[in-house]
């Protein structure tokens, strides 16, 4: 969600529009090597030399390229990038040795690393990484809001053309750009369903199941040294319920993304360790279909504090404003603020609707939490009579939906550690964003013309603008800001906190 979330990532597929993050499906392989053999943690669960980790999404692709259908942990062990976030969130070089930005241009010299078939690393393959992901439909046009071109100085430099005046352009370099050997990359002529293309990362690819289980080797001879795990296990989803269960047993290592249901049992489990992360990403409800006034009902008519009070145990605070206060950041957070709660109001809306109030709207959910939440709205919505029925997807289905434009509402944790506010509002709303959401022209317009100013101080009484036009047109319902709980077994070493957050994993990092 990596939003994803997936989100952030935080993102999902690889996609940097598809931010949201879940946990569900069915537990296959879970009775793997994990917690036998030799090596102690803690006095409790035993560790190998294998690896098994619980994602958030199954890998469906292994084309780092495309932007949908390939899970990010298993996209960060094959293929390195430019960057790299450390334990903070912040960015490091990676496969860059060093880089300096003079205005809207930035000189990166790459350090000496090889592919895993013992070939160099040069600029010919970010060159090529870089035009291959800016072709590419569902990303390129977002992308190139942040960079505007990669070119070629010498097999060890290349300049990166920036857009804004940020550093964005180092989070979307370490989030999206992985680089693949241009030499081989061929996806006319490879199943990259079946098996991936040539990368420089801490694993190489062995095998995939018919469950979408992930089989990764060491990278003996990977520029930042032999991994310590020599085997890595990369399972699809499962509830946290069943997940908890696995690593109680020690059949899996590390679950991404718990629900906050499992988080205090882990607590209380002395073999694991609990990982907090205060996310980028708010719990929202996306209304991408219905009039404005429609919307307007939605948003008022929705009680945020039950919300919190059934999904979080009264752990979280209801939303105040659009996005996490994590991302707003102190340029933004408590700029614009609302109290959107307002039943008479939700009432007075919906009269005005010209709406079809006879149909029944689907709400998608994609994680527990969302189905949480989507059960309260469900109720809240039919007090102002708007039907609803809920329907819960894995977050490859969620993907495919909002690509193909079948969501009508969804709910899902959306942020992200690329990006600032304003960038955020172009994401959501822009011309180039994979949603759909049924804003103004007069909206639009001013969204383009904020994405148009390179510099962040001078857009910045436009976002405030656009912040106050969302409270009115109600493309998004925010319902709380989210924490990212992530689980794994003691005696594991170099775990980074903002992985939680990020959902982005160098497991080649990790020792025991």
């Amino acid at each position: 969600m990596s939003t994803p979330q997936v989100s952030r990532r935080q993102f999902v597929g690889g996609s940097a529009a598809v931010l949201a993050m879940l946990g569900v499906g069915g537990l296959a392989g879970c009775g793997g090597n994990a917690g036998s053999g030799s090596g102690d943690a803690a006095g409790g669960i035993a560790l190998t030399d294998t690896f098994t980790m619980i994602s958030v999404a199954s890998n469906d692709s292994f084309d780092p390229i495309v932007g949908t259908g390939s899970d990010k942990v298993t996209m960060h062990s094959i293929f390195d990038n430019l960057f790299m976030f450390d334990g903070d969130g912040n960015v490091e070089p990676m496969l860059a040795e060093s880089y300096e930005q003079d205005g809207n241009t930035v000189t990166v010299v790459l350090r000496e690393a090889n592919f895993s078939d013992g070939t160099p690393v040069t600029a010919d393959d970010v060159v090529f990484s870089w035009d291959k992901l800016a072709a590419d439909p569902s990303q390129g046009p977002y992308m190139s809001n942040y960079i505007s071109g990669v070119e070629k100085v010498d097999d060890k430099t290349v300049k990166v053309g920036v857009v804004r005046d940020d550093t964005s352009w180092m989070n979307i370099l370490a989030e999206t750009l992985y680089i693949v050997q241009a030499s081989s990359y061929d996806p006319e002529a490879n199943d990259y369903a079946s098996q991936p293309p040539v990368g420089s990362g801490a694993y190489t690819f062995e095998s995939v199941d018919e469950a979408r289980t992930v089989t990764l080797k060491a990278n003996e001879d990977y520029w930042g040294g032999a991994p310590t795990f020599k085997t890595v296990v990369v399972q699809a989803p499962v509830d946290s319920s069943t997940s908890l269960v696995a690593l109680q047993n020690g059949e899996v290592n590390c679950v991404s993304m718990m629900a906050d249901t499992a988080v205090e049992t882990a607590r209380d489990d002395a073999n694991l360790n609990v990982v907090e992360f205060e996310a980028w990403g708010q719990q929202m409800l996306g209304v991408l279909v219905g009039d404005q006034a429609f919307r307007s009902a939605i948003f008022h008519a929705i009680n945020t504090q039950n919300i919190v009070d059934v999904v979080t145990g009264g752990a979280a605070t209801p939303a105040t404003q659009f996005f996490a206060k994590k991302l707003l950041g102190k340029d933004y957070d408590g700029v614009v603020t609302f109290d959107a709660y307002d039943p008479e109001l939700a009432k007075e809306e919906i009269a005005k609707t010209e709406t079809d109030l006879s149909q029944t709207f689907t709400l998608t959910a994609s994680d527990e939490a969302g189905a949480q939440c989507a059960q309260c709205i469900q109720q809240d919505l039919a007090a102002i009579g708007i039907n609803v029925e809920v329907e819960s997807v894995d977050v490859n289905t969620w993907s495919s939906k909002l690509m193909d434009q079948t969501l009508q509402m969804f709910i899902n944790a959306l942020g992200t550690d690329m990006l600032a506010a304003d960038s955020f509002i172009q994401l959501l709303l822009g011309d180039t964003s994979v949603y759909y959401y049924p804003i103004s022209d007069e909206l639009k317009a001013k969204i383009a013309e904020m994405n148009a100013i390179p510099s962040v101080v001078a857009r910045h009484d436009l976002v405030v603008e656009i912040l106050n036009d969302m409270q009115v047109e109600c493309p998004i319902v925010p319902l709380y800001d989210t924490v990212n709980y992530d689980v794994y077994t003691k005696g594991i070493e170099g775990y980074l906190p903002s992985s939680a957050g990020t959902y982005v994993y160098y497991l080649g990092k990790l020792t025991k």
